[in-house]
């Protein structure tokens, strides 16, 4: 189901909650997470921007040229950077201004584990403008929204 995208500004600052369990109602957010990111041509989306307090974030590798070998859309619950390495400049844009580009320093390769829906955990190293993209929802599902 399509939800509607809630406003960084909107979204109450609380930490998501850990997944325990991948049930029904968790591949429920995971689905309407990704139909959401697809509907809005979003390259990734976390939960939380659509009223969803867990720790799920997912990300359109497709979209990237360097897709560290995955395809599709990459699901990531509970999901923590262990490491980074080096520097990427880049300009990302916000849901509550997707016309403004801030500039960010990241890391050029980050390193994420994360649980996926079958609830094996999973460790990719991802460079450039995908692990920007990761790194970026990982800080939404830390509270920041900028």
């Amino acid at each position: 189901m399509i939800r509607n995208i809630k406003q960084p500004e909107k979204i109450d600052l609380v930490i998501p909650e850990i997944v325990v369990d991948i049930n029904d109602d968790i591949m429920r957010i995971v689905r309407d997470t990704r139909d959401t990111m697809k509907a809005n041509s979003l390259k990734s989306l976390s939960a939380p921007h659509i009223g969803f307090q867990k720790r799920i974030s997912l990300v359109d590798v497709d979209l990237f040229q360097d897709n560290a070998g995955l395809s599709g859309v990459l699901v990531m619950i509970n999901p923590n950077i262990t490491d980074g390495i080096g520097d990427v400049y880049v300009e990302e844009s916000f849901l509550s201004e997707p016309d403004r580009l801030v500039p960010k320093m990241r890391a050029y390769i980050s390193v994420v584990e994360y649980t996926d829906i079958n609830g094996k955990r999973n460790e990719i190293s991802a460079v450039s403008d995908l692990s920007a993209a990761i790194q970026h929802e990982i800080e939404c599902l830390e509270g920041k929204v900028f």
